[in-house]
């Protein structure tokens, strides 16, 4: 699949709730840990996003295009499978630390549960919408 067709089909609406979305997840999780400086979002909201970014590209999660909820609930789950572990290299990486299997599993667990609640939403609505 060429990557110019999937960017030049990209909804970005899609793509900026994603980001919310995430950004959400990641802003929930520092809280849960108690962390009251937002100083350290960034550190993990941005590998995260990139590599959501990177799974998500290929598998069509961007484009205008609107499949049923059980497809776009299986696109949802494989690019969280390929990104989590992903973004949390690219974490480690850029923080000199250990990549943490468990924070993998937390996080891909978490923001997938989130992205099909806000997917489905969307998808509802748009299709109302439509009718």
């Amino acid at each position: 699949m060429q990557t110019g067709i999937v960017v030049k089909e990209c909804d970005w609406r899609l793509l900026a709730g994603d980001a919310l979305v995430l950004l959400g997840v990641v802003f929930v999780g520092l809280r849960f840990h108690e962390q009251t400086s937002l100083a350290r979002l960034p550190f993990t909201f941005i590998p995260w996003l990139l590599a959501w970014l990177i799974a998500g590209l290929p598998l069509g999660l961007f484009s205008g295009m609107r499949p049923g909820f059980a497809v776009l609930s299986g696109r949802i789950l494989w690019a969280t499978l390929l990104a989590a572990p992903l973004g949390v290299v690219l974490r480690a990486a850029w923080l000199g630390t250990a990549a943490l299997p468990l924070f993998a599993l937390i996080l891909g667990g978490v923001s997938a549960l989130a992205l099909l609640a806000w997917r489905g939403l969307y998808l509802l609505l748009s299709r109302r919408n439509a009718n």
